[in-house]
């Protein structure tokens, strides 16, 4: 798994330089995911270049088609999920929180041994560690009003 983030103030072809030089080493499945700040909504350059570039060593993206980051003026999504696992099916979820201005993406791949032997266990993992990040903010005021996850922790725990 390789996870990205490409600042606002980083020029995109030198991200997508060292996306390529990560990844042209890798063998075997591999997630590759993160903050690209590339809207994959928007038709240019930039968009087709990361697109292809990704497309030449295999990778395909889960989420192609809703936001991950709304405000008033805007709907983008700059947050991506690659993989290069054509055989399983990879779903994800796109969950609006509180917590960040992007929402929150969750991928599970179906199929996956590790999925099914893991998969409560790695749920329970994140609510402890999200009720540790709402424990934080509730003590510090300011930072964050609320932040309720139970309602999509239980879902997700359901569906599995």
């Amino acid at each position: 798994m390789i996870l990205a983030y490409n600042t606002k103030l980083s020029l995109a072809n030198k991200f997508l330089e060292f996306i390529e030089e990560t990844i042209q080493g890798i063998k075997g499945r591999t997630l590759v995911m993160g903050d690209f700040n590339i809207d994959m909504l928007c038709n240019n350059p930039t968009q087709a270049k990361c697109k292809s570039l990704l497309g030449s060593y295999g990778y395909f993206q889960c989420n192609r088609s809703i936001p991950t980051r709304v405000t008033a003026g805007s709907a983008t999504l700059i947050d991506h999920i690659y993989s290069n696992d054509e055989y399983r099916e990879h779903i994800v979820y796109n969950v609006q929180d509180d917590f960040s201005d992007h929402n929150v993406l969750l991928l599970r791949v179906k199929g996956s041994k590790s999925h099914v032997a893991y998969g409560k266990k790695t749920l329970k993992k994140l609510k402890v560690n999200c009720d540790k990040s709402i424990s934080y903010f509730k003590h510090n005021p300011g930072e964050l009003d609320s932040l309720d996850v139970n309602v999509c922790y239980e879902q997700l725990e359901n569906y599995l």
